[in-house]
């Protein structure tokens, strides 16, 4: 029986619509889910938080069980209280909600992972502060602040990832996003030389906990995500766009690519089958990257480069960047993915579009008539595209 007709019930009576008036995140996943088995080859998915683990909450709940073992549950939140200055029937309920959301993931996750084909691609972007694959929450999983190891559950979930995608008869793609900001604010990119060399001691944990050898490939490591914007970023509007803790304080073209040459090559040293690529931009940022390239100055550690087309409609282009500030690009997107694809034939690397469904009204996800096109766009052109998940779809038909 193929994955065509093995689709869920769920698929099917989705029937590619949604209503306003629905709040079912089950059946957007479905419908989501089948935009990827209708074109496993070019449409993949954005795993997110909604996914996987979040080893900061799991340290929370460690903590507050291993305060009710030791002096009971009325004790054990009335410390907790305290500690928090909120009532203790408050902190209870969101012990108990966060423990109904975050220990059913990985059983969630591998029956979401057994309804999709050996050979999908996915790109792996966990929300910076709470992402196992970051510099401050790798500090908190060793003991006594020691750089040890990332979270062992978030690892047993890469380990599935990656055996799916790297099953069948044509492998998939597989990029992992390590997020290099140094503090739970966001913060810079890694700068000093033992920043820089945390982070990759990060890279080399990773892959080494994923239990790959030396001669392994089927995995890209994304180095940072969205490094083209920060704090001060400005809308259309003059406000600041990009506000939220994810983002850096400042972003810079130059310190970046200083950080990327030293971890790629470090990489490439260790692992030269592990693909490295360039932080996804936000929006189309072909400056941003033309300056990165060109400062790396190797195309030997440059393997993939992206954006995330940020559009009301596939038509039109992505939106641009000028003096720090998110204009109408006068590129239409035929004209941006082939400057893109320019770029990236400078290096011999490959390009793709990532979180397709997103507006360009940050923090808020196109409907689904539009994220249909997208992935009929992907399918049309024959390139790899990643769909953003169901939680973040704001605004319906």
């Amino acid at each position: 029986m193929t994955h065509e007709t093995m689709r869920s019930s769920e698929s099917q009576e989705a029937s590619r619509e949604y209503k306003s008036d629905e709040t079912d995140y089950d059946k957007i996943r479905a419908i989501e889910q089948d935009e990827i088995l209708q074109n496993p080859e070019n449409v993949g998915f954005n795993l997110t938080m909604d996914q996987l683990i979040n080893p900061r909450r799991l340290g929370k709940i460690a903590f507050a069980q291993k305060l009710i073992k030791e002096a009971g549950e009325e004790a054990a939140f009335s410390q907790l209280s305290e500690e928090y200055e909120r009532p203790a029937s408050e902190i209870q309920s969101v012990f108990e909600s966060t423990i109904n959301e975050e220990m059913p993931k990985l059983d969630n996750f591998k029956d979401y992972l057994n309804r999709l084909p050996d050979g999908v691609s996915f790109r792996v972007h966990p929300f910076a502060p709470f992402s196992p694959f970051s510099l401050e929450n790798f500090r908190h999983s060793g003991e006594d602040g020691d750089y040890l190891y990332c979270d062992p559950i978030a690892i047993e979930q890469m380990k599935l990832v990656y055996e799916k995608v790297n099953s069948g008869e044509k492998p998939g793609d597989l990029s992992v996003v390590m997020n290099p900001y140094t503090n739970e604010r966001g913060g810079n990119i890694p700068d000093t030389p033992e920043e820089i060399q945390a982070y990759s001691d990060m890279c080399f944990k990773f892959l080494e906990q994923m239990g790959l050898d030396a001669d392994a490939g089927g995995i890209c490591l994304e180095l940072g995500n969205e490094t083209n914007v920060d704090h001060s970023t400005l809308g259309s509007n003059g406000e600041p766009m990009f506000k939220t803790v994810d983002f850096a304080d400042h972003a810079d073209p130059i310190k970046y690519a200083h950080m990327y040459s030293q971890v790629a090559a470090a990489i490439k040293a260790k692992y030269p089958n592990v693909k490295v690529a360039i932080a996804g931009t936000a929006m189309f940022d072909d400056k941003y990257l033309e300056t990165v390239i060109t400062e790396v100055n190797n195309p030997d550690l440059i393997d993939k480069i992206s954006f995330h087309p940020y559009r009301e409609t596939v038509e039109e282009g992505a939106a641009t960047f000028e003096n720090g500030r998110c204009v109408k690009s006068p590129l239409n997107y035929e004209q941006q993915l082939k400057r893109m694809e320019e770029l990236a034939t400078s290096v011999g690397a490959s390009y793709d579009v990532g979180e397709i469904s997103f507006s360009h009204a940050h923090g808020e996800s196109v409907d689904m008539a539009e994220l249909h096109k997208n992935s009929a766009d992907a399918k049309a052109r024959g390139l790899k595209s990643y769909i953003w998940p169901e939680t973040q779809i704001l605004e319906y038909e």
